[in-house]
């Protein structure tokens, strides 16, 4: 995982990999849970507020967090 949004919309949580585009055909809904399973630092991301993205450049790099912008310009994310 190397970015993670808590989408204040829907309170839903979206992860990614370092995709430079993301195919919805793809996109698949699971539990947090499995996250987890499958990376244990994402545990670090609990407490990310609604409205807030997390990101880092490598697995074995520190989560960075801020507050999503309103609109993000060609963004592939959506």
């Amino acid at each position: 995982m190397a970015y993670a949004s808590h989408d204040a919309d829907d309170e839903s949580w979206q992860f990614y990999g370092n995709e430079a585009e993301v195919d919805q055909n793809d996109l698949i809904l699971v539990g947090l849970v499995e996250v987890v399973e499958l990376d244990e630092t994402v545990a670090q991301l609990a407490d990310l507020p609604l409205g807030w993205h997390a990101w880092r450049d490598a697995k074995t790099s520190p989560w960075k967090r801020a507050k999503m912008p309103d609109e993000v310009p060609g963004s592939t994310l959506s």
